[in-house]
Formats: C-alpha cells, structure tokens, sequence
C-alpha cells in the first residue's frame, strides 16, 4: 500500500472536527516516522552526543572558573592602546613585551565561618610596553568574576632606566599613570610585590636582547663563512648558482652601513662561466 504524503495526513488530521475519534491511517503514519531507540546505531549516535555535550560543559565550567594570563594580557593591551595617557607620553602604536613576570592563583573553595566559600583565581603580571617615543613598565593584578577579567590594579609607569628613544631620560624616580586602582592600591597591595619581582624581571629583558644580539651576530658568521669558501682571491670562480646567491646577499648585507665592519670594504666580482 502507498502511503499519502504527510502534508495530505497533517491537512486531514486538522480539519477533522473534535467530536469525531482521530484518523487512524493518520495516527499509524505519525507513530511510523518514529526511530527504534533500541537499534545499536541509534545508541551509539545518544552515547556520542551526550560525550559531547559533557566536554562542551566542563571546558565552559573550565574557561569560566579559570583565569589565562594570555587572555588577561590582551585585555591590558586593548586598554593601555586606546587610553589617551598612555599614548601621549608613548606615542602610538603600542607593542608588548612577550617576555612577561607572571604569577596565578588558581582559587577554589574554602570553610570559614562554618560556609563554604569560593575564591576568585588571580593574577599579578608584569611586562614591558614600547612606544616610538619611550619604553614603560606595566604593572597589573586581575582576578576572575563571574566570567569576567576585574583588573583591581592597571599601572604604567616610566623609571630612569627606561630612557627615551633620542636619549633623554625621565626627571625623578618614578612616574605612574593609573589606568584601574590608586596610589594606595599599588603601596598597600600587590604592587609591593611586583616591585620587589621588577627587578629580575628587568634583567631577564637585557637578557633576552643580549640573545637577539648572539643570534644576530651568528648569522653574519655564517654569511660570512660562506662568502670565504666561495671567494679565491676576491673572485667567484665559477661557484654553483646557490653559492653565488648566498654570496651575493651576504655581501649585501655587509655593504649595509650598520652590518660592515669598521675599516673593511668589500669587493666581490661574481664571474658566470661562459661555456
């Protein structure tokens, strides 16, 4: 037998009036569209939907109840980039250190008082903020509410050693612009530890540009061997395509006036064979 279309069977069920008992042939169609639930690919479609819906709601719980020094770092940014403060002594655009001071508590429950109570995770970070004009130091402590980023303490400041891009330092100790939180927030709270934290941290920056500096001057080494073992007598003899390449850009990169050396000039003729 050939069923009738389910609009036909839906039409019919609605004009049949109340009084009259509901279609028969209607109520069979509509039970005949349910699925078994006892058939194994249907089980096996349940069990994946409901291991899903158990990891959607424990990385929610998670990202909710956690805080990411990442995430807090580009709220920082976002906020320090568009304050007029910042951007006059600085200048714009504003670019971060990666190199950050970092320290997280990751909260959780506790008794007092006979309640139990929740604690919210935390985080003091501290990184570098560079202008066209000057370099600063970023002062923050943001804890975990409700979901959300609540910076109890957003503070730029300038000291001495982080002079001007021309040279010029900063007149007295130490100049702070206080996007969230106060003087008295900075003394009394976290920001005595993240002084006391300042300093190593500023190391650790010197640090990281002596590295810049090493892996620099490592590859002017390299080009350099390579334009050794391809010159015989300041000429190319016939050198392979990729040498002369390498050869030819490493004397480009010598002949800059930042990357030559002091009392040297270099003058290579590349020669390519005829035959």
């Amino acid at each position: 037998m050939i069923s009738p279309p389910i609009t036909d069977v839906f039409i019919s069920a609605v004009t049949t009036p109340r009084t009259t008992p509901f279609n028969r042939f209607a109520l069979q169609t509509i039970t005949g569209l349910a699925v078994d639930t006892s058939l194994p690919f249907v089980q096996l479609i349940n069990s994946g939907i409901s291991a899903v819906a158990v990891l959607l709601s424990f990385a929610f719980l998670h990202s909710y109840h956690t805080i990411s020094p990442k995430a807090v770092f580009r709220e920082a940014m976002k906020q320090l980039s568009s304050s007029a403060a910042v951007q006059e002594v600085l200048g714009a655009p504003i670019v971060g250190s990666p190199v950050m001071l970092t320290s997280v508590w990751e909260g959780g429950f506790y008794f007092r008082d006979m309640r139990l109570r929740h604690r919210s995770p935390r985080v003091l970070m501290a990184f570098e903020v560079e202008g066209p004009q000057r370099k600063g130091l970023v002062k923050l402590e943001a804890k975990k509410r409700k979901g959300c980023h609540v910076f109890k303490l957003l503070a730029f400041e300038l000291r001495n050693n982080h002079q001007s891009k021309s040279g010029s330092s900063m007149v007295g100790a130490v100049a702070r612009v206080f996007l969230h939180g106060s003087e008295s927030v900075h003394d009394k709270g976290s920001g005595s530890v993240l002084n006391s934290m300042s300093q190593p941290y500023l190391e650790t920056l010197e640090l990281d540009r002596k590295f810049e500096a090493d892996d620099d001057d490592d590859k002017v080494k390299e080009k350099l061997s390579i334009i050794r073992t391809a010159v015989v007598g300041g000429v190319i003899q016939s050198a392979p395509s990729s040498a002369v390449q390498q050869a030819a850009s490493g004397c480009a990169e010598l002949l800059k006036p930042e990357k030559s050396p002091s009392g040297y000039t270099v003058l290579v003729s590349i020669l390519t064979p005829t035959s």
